[in-house]
């Protein structure tokens, strides 16, 4: 079983907010969102992790499947 590489609190819609994602196979919490944006083919989110690196989240709407990078 794949897992999704990063979970999301989801309210009223998928991916309002995301808490946590997988990279290279370690987790990490989001301690802070500190951009968000939608373009027409996707969701992105700027955060910052514990250890206060920074990384983007994209997720793209017309696959449903999600990006992580590191800034």
């Amino acid at each position: 079983m794949t897992r999704e590489p990063v979970i999301c609190r989801s309210d009223t819609t998928y991916a309002e907010r995301p808490i946590e994602f997988e990279r290279q196979g370690e987790r990490f919490t989001i301690s802070q969102i500190t951009n968000r944006w939608r373009e027409p083919s996707a969701l992105f989110f700027r955060v910052q992790t514990g250890n206060s690196s920074e990384y983007e989240l994209i997720y793209n709407l017309s696959n449903d499947s999600w990006q992580v990078r590191e800034i």
